[in-house]
């Protein structure tokens, strides 16, 4: 789709259709009967490093570069503000001190819904002092698949959790991840997981879960493996003490025996 534009003296009228756009930049919500969103999105990321509404035509996009170990990592809180449903496109690069490209690589989610939000999670695996993205989308015509999921929080709790052959079962600290889907048909999926701790700081990354032949209307959750203990007990660390988040980040929903993208 194209965008026309009608320049005047005094004021400028700007006319949009479609979702057809593409930008560049430096750098749960609750589904109703039918599954479309009332975008009542609640971000858990406060502090963005930057926040751009010019990414992509009726998009705003929020970013911020964490350290995670001894590499880096981007989180992208991407809005949909506009009545099309869209697939999206994310190209990431990576720089060192110097600006010099380190590595590129890019993210495509289809069924972007209107009035919709959705995190990128780019984990390279390695470290760079600056990154840069692009933003391009597409009109999107099949079922947008994400709006029927909800996601929560449900902390963090002690429990059983497997250490290996050799050690087996011990005590450990868990992060509570819940999620449910509302569809008539079984979807599959696959997702990232992302926990931080109470300063807000990336403590651990999931990546590539996959799910298949999960049923509707069920809360199901998945358990990420935090810290382990001894068989008797586990130490929690000061900073998974008080309030700490983690999010789902939805890479690839597909019906059930369909390849997933990623």
């Amino acid at each position: 789709m194209k965008r026309i534009f009608i320049l005047l003296l005094i004021f400028t009228s700007v006319l949009v259709s479609g979702c057809s756009s593409n930008g560049a930049s430096d750098g749960g919500d609750t589904p109703d009967e039918k599954g479309t969103s009332g975008f009542t999105f609640v971000d858990t990321v406060k502090d963005y490093d930057k926040v751009d509404t010019e990414a992509a035509e009726n998009f705003t996009v929020s970013s911020k570069k964490y350290d995670y170990g001894d590499s880096n990592a981007v989180l992208l809180s991407v809005e949909n503000h506009g009545d099309s449903n869209c697939t999206v496109t994310v190209g990431m690069t990576y720089c060192d001190e110097a600006g010099t490209e380190l590595k590129t690589e890019s993210q495509t989610f289809d069924g972007f819904a209107a009035k919709w939000q959705k995190y990128f999670l780019f984990d390279p695996g390695i470290a760079f002092s600056s990154y840069r993205y692009t933003v391009s989308t597409e009109d999107y015509t099949g079922e947008c698949y994400g709006k029927m999921f909800t996601t929560r929080y449900n902390g963090l709790k002690e429990d059983r959790v497997w250490a290996g052959e050799e050690t087996g079962f011990v005590k450990g600290i868990l992060g509570d991840i819940r999620y449910k889907y509302e569809y008539s048909e079984i979807l599959d999926f696959s997702f990232d997981v992302v926990f931080f701790d109470n300063s807000g700081k990336i403590f651990k990354i999931f990546n590539g879960v996959k799910q298949k032949n999960v049923p509707p209307g069920e809360e199901h959750w998945y358990p990420g493996e935090l810290v382990y203990g001894t068989e008797k007990s586990v130490e929690w660390p000061d900073n998974l003490k008080g309030e700490t988040s983690g999010i789902i980040i939805f890479n690839s929903i597909v019906p059930n025996g369909e390849e997933l993208s990623r």
